[in-house]
């Protein structure tokens, strides 16, 4: 019995990130088509030194991070951390010419969903993510059609609102 109630639960679990998924996706596919319809409306522009650029572009943030075991309750434990998706804007100043500063801004929320001997709670906390990326860049042909450059630079990390699932929060068990 035990064996077919689990089974459901793992039929239903999968639908909703399914669903989930597939909206996530579309989303992301219109604003992606919407941008590009934009970008190909206004044309080129070209950046000369004190110049000031912004730019509206989609991102995915895609961590590479694995959850490890809950020590030494869990040590079978482990679990991921989703993928995001999200608008990005950033700002570029010109210094000269051929060389800008750019500022990078987007938030993201990312989710840890339990793994191994926490599969069954699914979703344990999720946060949100703000990446600012400062970059330095080299414009190849300021003047051209086609503007390519090489940029480089640093990135930071904040995570905001912590917040654990409700049932994940620990407990106080009354002494028998």
């Amino acid at each position: 019995m035990s064996q077919i109630k689990e089974k459901r639960r793992t039929r239903r679990h999968k639908a909703v990130i399914t669903k989930t998924g597939t909206n996530m996706m579309t989303k992301m596919l219109k604003t992606a088509a919407a941008v590009l319809a934009l970008a190909l409306a206004a044309g080129p522009a070209a950046a000369a030194q004190g110049d000031f650029l912004v730019r509206l572009r989609a991102i995915t943030v895609q961590p590479q991070e694995k959850v490890g075991p809950v020590l030494p309750t869990f040590p079978t434990s482990g679990g991921s951390i989703t993928n995001a998706y999200a608008p990005e804007i950033d700002f570029t100043y010109m210094l000269t010419d051929h060389i800008g500063v750019e500022l990078i801004a987007a938030t993201t929320k990312h989710c840890v969903e339990g793994g191994g001997s926490l599969a069954g709670v699914g979703r344990l906390a999720c946060t949100w993510v703000l990446p600012p990326t400062l970059t330095l860049q080299y414009h190849f042909a300021p003047e051209g059609k086609i503007h390519p450059y090489v940029g480089a630079g640093v990135n930071g990390r904040c995570s905001t609102t912590r917040r654990p699932r409700p049932s994940s929060t620990p407990r106080s068990v009354p002494p028998t």
